[in-house]
């Protein structure tokens, strides 16, 4: 009887610590994928403004049937891109946010924020071809809760 219930309770110790480390590696999986997603942002964020000396990424928020977005701070006025798909993805990114001021945002500044250096490009640039070097980025792998 004691080998039996050691046997069960090495079993489940063992079955354990298997959904501990199947659950670290895909919340590190999904990790990687928001990096890559919030870098991807950026730099599309880059390609479509100048003037973008820091952007800081904050926790992201999901909703199943929402999609997901991406929180953040460019030169210090907030905004953010809203993708569908789960964490991770890039899927028809959308900008969102709030106008500081509706004539500003007009003439083609961030968020309407003259304050903020970061105005529109004449010409979008290709986000692919957009380094990152000349921009502070923090980037946030964490979930909104």
């Amino acid at each position: 009887m004691l080998i039996v219930l050691i046997v069960v309770i090495g079993g489940m110790v063992v079955c354990v610590n298997v959904w501990h480390n199947a659950r670290e590696r895909e919340q590190s999986q999904v990790a990687d994928r928001v990096r890559d997603a919030e870098e991807y942002l950026a730099r599309l964020t880059v390609a479509k403004y100048s003037g973008v000396k820091s952007i800081e990424f904050e926790p992201y928020w999901y909703h199943r049937w929402a999609g997901t977005t991406y929180r953040m701070r460019v030169n210090g006025v907030e905004s953010s891109w809203m993708v569908d798909g789960e964490p991770g993805s890039i899927e028809n990114p959308v900008e969102s946010g709030t106008i500081n001021d509706d004539v500003a945002f007009d003439e083609g500044w961030f968020a309407g924020d003259r304050g903020s250096g970061v105005r529109k490009r004449d010409a979008k640039l290709d986000a692919d071809s957009v380094t990152l070097n000349d921009v502070e980025v923090k980037y946030c792998l964490q979930k909104d809760e």
